[in-house]
């Protein structure tokens, strides 16, 4: 059964587990001060105990005004040391004399007080309050054994006996109480912490990914940069012919660019799963549309020609259009590079729960040897290994899949599948 209203806000906002425990200990005495003090100030009224009725009263009030403005109008130090000072200080040593001294169930109080000063003060604040009160309490028991006339005793042995136990009773509860408040917190916070450490137990494992892509995949491109400037050295030192010379300075080159293009793909890389919070509602057809725009005249170099075979609109996914935009771009880099003087079509359709994107082009085709192993970081007939590897995962990024087809010299189709916006896992979908 469901918290009612009423009792789910009362305890969010006083015994929250996000509070700490000294702010719900807070809470916890002031209520528990509310409810002892009426009884007890009914009691006496019963038993025309005026007086003592009258610090029950005055308890009960200044504990409610302490709980209900705490944290907003008055600072929680200062409400702590008005509880501290008007209650462990001065009603409970009242209390002492006026309901049978140290043999009464008063100690038990004492204790209950001196262990929720422990609690509800912090530093300086906590070493001062306890001095007080051992002090204190210890002067009251003193008084009390070298002064009996100073106390009011109990008349029945059978009252001693009943005052004591509702004593532990109440003292027990009450401390029970913050002590399952503190195994709450302490849960609570565990559980953050163990959260916390496998978000940074993921994000090391980015980072460690991160460094290995660069380190493997910037060894071969240096190693051949130092090999073709030392050749072109050793052509400048024994005057070769120059057309060596450049030629080593362009393959030199060529690879400067490939390292680029590594470290791009890397960085793109290890953003991937930083993006998924910032995706939203997205209509694909203008991001295919960018996309291919932006890689026509590349296209046109190869004399390849781009057809587009998509609706004026598509129905929402959930998404993140740079990631997308960077996925196409990947993908039609590709079917660039292994097609002259063909046809590379993209084509998006809406079925079901999900659109399907396809890139396809009649290139030359992917090897079978390698056709299942295309998508792994490092697997590559001639680019840097990482760009269909980075597809996959900012596909998968959007919960959605990606597949190639392809026969050796005929062409290849890669299509990729996001489910709509209101079928995203995770996703609430608010518009019905």
């Amino acid at each position: 059964m469901k918290k009612s209203g009423f009792v789910a806000k009362f305890a969010s906002a006083y015994f929250d587990p996000k509070l700490e425990l000294r702010v719900q200990a807070f809470n916890l005495l002031g209520f528990a001060g509310m409810f002892s003090g009426i009884i007890f100030a009914a009691v006496s009224l019963v038993q025309q105990s005026y007086f003592v009725a009258f610090i029950c009263f005055t308890s009960f009030s200044l504990t409610f005004l302490m709980v209900r403005y705490v944290g907003k109008k008055i600072s929680y130090r200062v409400s702590s040391w008005i509880i501290v000072i008007s209650v462990f200080f001065t009603a409970f040593p009242l209390m002492f004399f006026l309901s049978g001294g140290y043999k009464s169930g008063m100690p038990c109080f004492f204790l209950f007080a001196v262990i929720l000063t422990t609690i509800i003060l912090e530093k300086h604040d906590r070493a001062v309050a306890l001095s007080v009160e051992f002090i204190l309490y210890t002067g009251c028991c003193l008084i009390a054994f070298f002064f009996p006339q100073a106390v009011h005793t109990f008349e029945h042995e059978s009252a001693v006996m009943i005052d004591v136990v509702s004593a532990l009773i109440s003292c027990g509860i009450l401390l029970a109480i913050v002590m399952l408040l503190h195994q709450r917190m302490y849960d609570t916070r565990q559980t953050e912490l163990e959260n916390a450490n496998h978000a940074l137990n993921d994000l090391n494992y980015l980072k460690t990914e991160f460094l290995q892509n660069i380190s493997h995949d910037l060894k071969t491109p240096l190693t051949v940069i130092s090999t073709d400037i030392i050749n072109a050295a050793d052509q400048l030192d024994y005057q070769m012919d120059i057309d060596d010379m450049k030629e080593s300075l362009e393959n030199a080159q060529r690879e400067v660019m490939r390292m680029a293009r590594l470290i791009d793909s890397a960085m793109k890389h290890s953003s991937i799963h930083k993006h998924r919070s910032e995706m939203q509602p997205l209509d694909l057809t203008p991001v295919i549309k960018e996309g291919a725009a932006a890689y026509v005249a590349v296209l046109e170099r190869n004399g390849n020609q781009l057809v587009l075979d998509i609706p004026p609109s598509l129905p929402p996914v959930n998404g993140n259009a740079d990631i997308l935009l960077h996925v196409l771009s990947n993908l039609l880099s590709n079917a660039n590079r292994y097609t002259r003087n063909g046809t590379i079509k993209i084509t998006a359709l809406a079925s079901g729960n999900s659109i399907r994107v396809k890139i396809a082009d009649n290139g030359q085709g992917v090897k079978p040897e390698l056709l299942p192993h295309v998508f792994d970081r490092g697997v590559s007939d001639g680019g840097t290994g990482l760009g269909l590897h980075i597809c996959r995962s900012a596909i998968e990024t959007h919960f959605g899949e990606i597949k190639m087809e392809s026969e050796f010299g005929k062409g290849t189709v890669v299509s990729f599948k996001l489910p709509l916006y209101k079928n995203q896992p995770g996703v609430i979908y608010t518009n019905g």
